[in-house]
This record gives structure tokens, sequence and C-alpha cells, in this order.
């Protein structure tokens, strides 16, 4: 019963989380092989509403999240986010929403001459 329990209790997050990247801003951290964090956001009146996860190897969250507030707006909070986690070597690109917020991002521009 237990066992069944933890399934279902993984399967709603995977699917809660796969809802929440197709609607909300998303920077995945690795700190160390046994501790991966994702920073989720959405922006509200005043504020944009953090909500952090401590996921496992395979980016499956687990537990409840860490919820915060930040004054920043949601581009700003993971720009800055990102921008130290790379300096540190801990920002997960491919796991995050969201790529024209990265340090590195260079918008591609398509000649129009090329094309035809």
């Amino acid at each position: 019963m237990e066992r069944t329990r933890i399934s279902l209790q993984a399967a709603f997050w995977r699917v809660a989380i796969n809802l929440l990247y197709l609607t909300m801003a998303l920077t995945s951290l690795k700190i160390s092989e046994e501790s991966r964090l994702q920073f989720i956001t959405d922006s509200l009146e005043n504020f944009t509403r953090v909500l952090v996860y401590t996921c496992n190897e395979d980016w499956e969250p687990q537990g409840e999240p860490a919820i915060s507030a930040d004054k920043r707006d949601e581009e700003t909070f993971h720009k800055n986010l990102r921008k130290e986690a790379k300096e540190k070597d801990h920002y997960i690109p491919e796991r995050s929403t969201n790529p024209e917020w990265n340090p590195d991002f260079k918008e591609e521009v398509i000649n129009e001459e090329e094309t035809t």
C-alpha cells in the first residue's frame, strides 16, 4: 500500500511539474551530485512568487516546495540567479525555460536574403 502511494505521489509531481514548465519560468541548478534545485516563479501584482523544489537525480521534485516572495520581476530574478549560478558552475540550461534570460544568450538573427 505504501509503495503504491509513493508511486502515485511521484506521478502526480511529474504531471504537476510538466504543467508548470508550460506556464511558469524555471531555473534548474545542480549544486552537487546529491543536490538539485528547481526555482519556479510566477508574477503576482507587486512581487514574484518563488517555489524552490529539491529534486532527485531524475529531476523529480521531492516533497513540498519552499515558497517565498521576491520584489524583482521574474525576468530579473531568473537572470540574476542564472548569472550567479553559472559563475559557480551550478546552472543547468537544458533543464530551464526562457533561454533568452541566459547569461550568454545571443539572439539569432535570420538574414532574409539567405532564406530566399
